[in-house]
């Protein structure tokens, strides 16, 4: 069994959470826009797909923050933008901001954590910016099961 690492109360209002970094290759864009989005080839992987940008956005939270953690799932997202472009070549960081925090009404054995996470090119521009819950099970309740 994994070792729980990140509860409910590890997050606080005003966090930044880190979630990495990654340089996003023409090859990649256009393997992703040759399998997932046939209305993406006349770009010929100069820019990423925002479901594109969305998986790698996917990838990193879950190997910087999900893993290891009492993560519970999500609700769902709130809202979610692609306000720049993803050029071939570029590098990304990622990053979650703890926007509220609140026990459960339903479940006191878990919390629910609002984040609003942004993906940004080296360039400095917002790729993908998207709002929504996940759901953590609380420190107390996680080392009784562990």
């Amino acid at each position: 069994m994994t070792e729980v690492t990140r509860c409910f109360e590890d997050f606080s209002v005003g966090d930044v959470w880190p979630l990495g970094s990654k340089v996003v290759t023409r090859a990649e864009i256009a393997a992703y826009a040759a399998q997932f989005d046939p209305r993406e080839p006349y770009l010929s992987g100069d820019i990423a797909a925002p479901w594109h940008i969305g998986g790698l956005f996917m990838r990193q939270y879950y190997d910087t923050l999900l893993k290891g953690s009492s993560g519970r799932g999500s609700p769902g997202i709130e809202d979610l933008t692609w306000p720049a472009t993803l050029k071939a070549d570029e590098a990304i960081a990622v990053a979650a901001e703890v926007l509220e925090t609140r026990v459960s009404n339903s479940r006191p054995d878990m919390g629910l954590v609002r984040f609003r996470f942004i993906v940004r090119n080296e360039r400095g521009d917002d790729v993908m910016v998207g709002t929504s819950w996940t759901m953590f099970g609380k420190r107390e309740v996680s080392d009784a099961v562990a």
